[in-house]
């Protein structure tokens, strides 16, 4: 067994550990049964709509990646930034902070052999967007 294969067996047992560590610690901590409760009563109809707004929005924000990594001279497909948002916003719900959804997101886009500085102005860029469309939504309501 070569020490890469090694590594990676080891990575993966770690990453095995921790997955079933938090598990463990969620069912722990979430009354299931009440959970169960709540769903019967959502209609289905409803469930599929929330659905297709989460989705629409990773959709929307994933098309707006392409044209700021345009901006640094850098291509994305619309797949990949579809990509970029819906794992970055998993990490960032799952995990402690938003922080670590754009440290993921920043991640992904630098696998596509894009430099750190640009794939964490991409971002950067990205959230003030947000953050400005939310304002406007703000001074509209």
């Amino acid at each position: 067994m070569t020490l890469k294969t090694l590594r990676n067996l080891l990575l993966a047992a770690i990453k095995l550990a921790l997955s079933g560590l938090l598990i463990w610690f969620i069912t722990t901590k979430i009354d299931i049964g009440s959970a169960l409760v709540h769903l019967k009563d959502l209609s289905a109809v409803i469930a599929i709509a929330v659905v297709a707004v989460i989705i629409s929005g990773f959709a929307v924000a994933g098309y707006r990646l392409r044209p700021i990594l345009g901006m640094f001279g850098e291509r994305c497909s619309f797949l990949t930034g579809f990509q970029t948002m819906w794992i970055g916003n998993f990490f960032g719900q799952a995990l402690v902070t938003f922080l670590t959804g754009d440290a993921v997101r920043i991640w992904w886009i630098m696998r596509l052999g894009i430099g750190l500085r640009v794939a964490a102005s991409a971002i950067l860029i990205d959230r003030a967007i947000g953050f400005i469309a939310l304002m406007v939504l703000v001074l509209l309501a």
